[in-house]
């Protein structure tokens, strides 16, 4: 039997498992990210990031591989049809190498760069959840949602991350905090998103 059928037979999670899932890792990520990991050097040139201690490169490399590896058992896009889930693929893996370049260079910042001014952050949960819900407005509602949700696995535990290394050191008390941003910044986005996208399968089971 295939990988694909095999897929297929077994039973899908429900869109609140997943949904679950991306919350819990998201408090996993900004607990850890907390902690005072040693930050990279900030740099004005190339990728702006240089000198990255091991034990934090590993810290996100691995965040970034976790959430990856979650997000495809839970939105399963070897089940979806082949473009969609080329889409998915494409659009995990492009946030994933996002996220976690901004996780490293946010490590890297220091107050003398002055407050962070978060312009695009919000695209970061948007767009993937977006492009996944409106390509599979054809699909069943649960199929679509548990898709596009499925991105948030990845998206937001790494921006949760992120914004931890941001004020790294500060330790527990900087939990809260970063939670707050990524719910503003990360899950409202994500949430109008599929808001968007539903309209097309509202009316299908």
């Amino acid at each position: 039997m295939s990988t694909r059928m095999r897929a297929a037979s077994a039973p899908a999670p429900p869109v609140w498992a997943v949904a679950l899932v991306a919350l819990l890792l998201t408090g996993a990520a900004a607990a850890v990210g907390s902690r005072g990991w040693p930050a990279p050097e900030r740099v004005l040139s190339g990728w702006q990031v240089a000198d990255v201690p091991p034990s934090t490169l590993i810290l996100v490399v691995a965040a970034a591989l976790i959430c990856l590896a979650a997000g495809a058992a839970l939105a399963r896009p070897t089940t979806l049809p082949k473009r969609a889930a080329a889409t998915w693929w494409l659009l995990t893996v492009a946030s994933a190498l996002a996220l976690s370049w901004n996780a490293l260079f946010s490590a890297a910042m220091s107050a003398d760069d002055g407050p962070v001014i978060p312009v695009f952050h919000w695209l970061f949960t948007l767009v993937p959840a977006l492009v996944v819900g409106l390509q599979l407005r054809e699909m069943r509602a649960r199929t679509q949602l548990r898709a596009a949700v499925g991105t948030a696995v990845i998206t937001l535990p790494l921006f949760a991350l992120g914004w931890a290394l941001l004020v790294g050191g500060e330790g527990w008390s900087a939990v809260p905090g970063t939670l707050r941003v990524t719910a503003i910044l990360g899950l409202v986005p994500l949430l109008l998103a599929l808001a968007v996208a539903r309209p097309w399968t509202a009316a299908r089971r």
